[in-house]
């Protein structure tokens, strides 16, 4: 890895053209989207969608495997919490890693929000 290179790749993803109305129904409608960047020097981009069927704010966390292969839910959530991205309140998030776009490991982290 070269110096002008980062760390951490960042998530990325392909802009889909949203539907014609009437094309198709979608319970699932995005209500922001954010970055930051990690103590440790990761960057994180955090979607909020609505969830129509149970009617729940869901967040999804998006960030480098690299170094963490191996981490559990609890690991990720002490990880979020200790960046100021979940509360201790919240439940631990179900997690899976999946490559992305620009062909990146990448860690998706799903959990209700919890007022």
């Amino acid at each position: 890895m070269s110096n002008s290179e980062p760390r951490y790749p960042t998530y990325t993803r392909k802009v889909k053209a949203k539907p014609k109305r009437g094309e198709e129904y979608h319970y699932e409608i995005e209500t922001g989207r954010a970055s930051k960047v990690l103590d440790d020097g990761r960057p994180v981009v955090l979607d909020y969608w609505y969830d129509t069927d149970t009617q729940l704010d869901i967040i999804t966390a998006y960030y480098s495997t690299h170094g963490i292969e191996q981490w559990r839910g609890e690991q990720h959530k002490a990880y979020m919490v200790q960046n100021g991205i979940m509360k201790e309140t919240d439940h631990i998030p179900s997690s899976s890693t999946f490559i992305d776009e620009a062909k990146n490991s990448m860690w998706a982290l799903n959990w209700v929000e919890n007022s």
